[in-house]
């Protein structure tokens, strides 16, 4: 009793109010308090709980609610809330909190001495919450969980990658900027949050350290490694620092720092042009056009596709900036230490300071295939009552920024990013892909961690010829972009436009200068066969980064690249 006075004194509940002391009690307990004569003013009430019916699913999307915290009921009190009432917490549950929550009945008791009621004054039923419309598609979700789940468990058991266990995958149109899904990895049931959750429970969630809470799709912060190239080319072509047509010459390092800034491929891609560069992925002839580029112009144009700000989705708990470096943010970071023409030749290959969310890749991919549009991703379409009347309609297709995007330089990028996937880095994950009606436009990234393996993305739109569906994808330690991301992605596509699943081939020939020939190490030899990953991917390379982030995904990264693990 005196615990429950302590609690209705710092509450500050009035006294002709009800307060909730417990919750959950068994039916038998119910009962025998209905009966009781000797405890006046205790009520037993039945409560309604959020059924979240398919479980985890979209779980990071939908959010959860739990009880409303003292800090919250005194800014709330005034808007109706009482204690014990559960409240959004994150997700849409936090952001449409006003429009789900409803309102509370009334009834105002006469009551005797003892505290018993006598008669009913007044009663006022409850309102139900209103409904949410959503731009999620059911089909594309459902495969991008799956997909994400499937390949971080085939990761695990079937090759050296053990560690994946973490990941996320967005999905939207590049039309109007609609998210169609958003996966992430871990997840939870938010049901747990409907009742009362065991201390246990969720201290053992909040401890988890592949943090099973935050929304790695808007909170995740990652080095976008080769997904970032097609961003420096469109910034070189309109800079007029490349020709269309210039060959450059790779021979698996960079012509002025050698083995400080090398290329994936050990004895170089030789004769590249823009388009093969982005088809293999090379590395020079990304460092010569982030030399020509500068520092400044490389930052200018990447804040440009949004990178470095928050896309403006209205979701709890909001997306992170992430960072684009330059000299003053290098300046702040490690005062006296002067940014390095080395340092640009990492950020040209997204490596070094560089930290973007996958939503952020996203919608800068959209941009590159809806001709320019920096669109703000939307969740919501419309807001109905619970017996379908309109409440609010939300804006779709809000255009955030205006990117000019020129014919030539637009065929440029989307040749490289089209035979990323029919010959390239890419090809082996989309082999028998009907490419042929649904041509694919995608680029792989390989990003390297201290301490860690190598993160996996892929960022690809379709058809390529009329853009409908981006899809970007990011596996923690999953591998190289084509083994771990790009599978994921293949799945939501076929979701998306009904194609009939079939796995990719294990095996593929190709040009030596294009994708080195598989090996078996000792590494991989004495335990379970990994398959061979049909298109090599290249780890790039990059700089220590700044001190890990507060939400626990930091990608700090190696001094040195590594070499392609097959």
């Amino acid at each position: 009793m005196e615990a429950i006075r302590t609690r209705l004194d710092t509450t500050g509940v009035p006294p002709c109010q009800f307060y909730p002391v417990a919750k959950n009690i068994p039916l038998r307990v119910a009962l025998r308090l209905q009966e009781s004569l000797e405890l006046p003013g205790i009520e037993v009430q039945e409560v309604p709980l959020r059924d979240y019916k398919y479980g985890d699913f979209a779980t990071h999307l939908f959010g959860y609610l739990r009880e409303i915290s003292q800090e919250e009921l005194k800014n709330l009190v005034a808007a109706g809330y009482q204690p014990g009432e559960n409240i959004g917490k994150t997700g849409l549950e936090k952001t449409l909190e006003s429009y789900l929550r409803g309102e509370n009945g009334l009834r105002r008791l006469e009551r005797d001495r003892a505290q018993r009621p006598v008669r009913e004054l007044l009663h006022r039923d409850p309102v139900p919450g209103q409904d949410a419309w959503l731009t999620i598609d059911y089909t594309i979700q459902k495969a991008a969980e799956e997909a994400l789940r499937e390949r971080l468990t085939y990761l695990r058991k079937q090759t050296k990658y053990r560690r994946a266990r973490a990941g996320a995958v967005v999905a939207l149109d590049p039309r109007t900027g609609e998210i169609l899904a958003m996966a992430s990895q871990p997840s939870f049931d938010p049901n747990l949050f409907a009742d009362v959750v065991p201390p246990k429970v969720f201290a053992a969630l909040n401890a988890d350290p592949d943090k099973p809470f935050n929304n790695r799709v808007l909170r995740g912060l990652y080095q976008p490694a080769s997904t970032f190239k097609p961003f420096v080319v469109y910034a070189a072509l309109r800079e007029g620092v490349v020709r269309p047509g210039e060959i450059f010459y790779c021979h698996g390092y960079d012509r002025v720092y050698g083995a400080k800034a090398r290329c994936w491929v050990a004895e170089g891609h030789g004769r590249q042009t823009v388009v093969e560069g982005l088809k293999n992925s090379c590395n020079a002839v990304l460092y010569e056009l982030g030399r020509r580029l500068g520092v400044e112009r490389l930052a200018n144009y990447a804040r440009l596709f949004g990178f470095g700000r928050t896309t403006g989705i209205e979701l709890a708990p909001g997306d992170a900036k992430g960072t684009v470096p330059d000299p003053d943010f290098k300046a702040r970071l490690r005062p006296g230490d002067p940014w390095r023409e080395l340092e640009t030749l990492h950020f040209a290959i997204g490596q070094g300071y560089l930290e973007v969310t996958p939503l952020q890749l996203a919608v800068a991919y959209a941009a590159l295939a809806n001709g320019g549009l920096l669109l703000r991703p939307t969740v919501v379409r419309e807001i109905r009552t619970f017996d379908g009347r309109p409440v609010r309609r939300f804006p779709l297709r809000q255009v955030v920024d205006r990117i000019p995007m020129d014919k030539e330089t637009r065929e440029i990028i989307l040749a490289g990013l089209n035979e990323v996937v029919t010959g390239g880095t890419a090809s082996g994950a989309f082999a028998g892909f009907p490419l042929d009606r649904i041509p694919v436009a995608g680029k792989t990234g390989t990003g390297e961690k201290a301490g860690a393996d190598d993160y996996s993305l892929f960022a690809c739109f379709a058809p390529a010829d009329d853009p409908q569906i981006v899809v970007v994808v990011v596996i923690e330690q999953g591998g190289s972009g084509s083994l771990g991301a790009a599978p994921v992605a293949r799945k939501v596509l076929e979701a998306f436009f009904g194609v009939e699943s079939s796995p990719p081939a294990t095996t593929r020939k190709s040009s030596p200068r294009a994708q080195p020939e598989a090996v078996a190490t000792p590494a991989t030899a004495s335990r379970t066969a990994e398959p061979v990953k049909p298109e090599a991917e290249e780890p790039a390379v990059a700089l220590p980064l700044q001190p890990p982030e507060a939400n626990g995904l930091e990608t700090s990264v190696t001094e040195t690249a590594g070499e392609e693990n097959l």
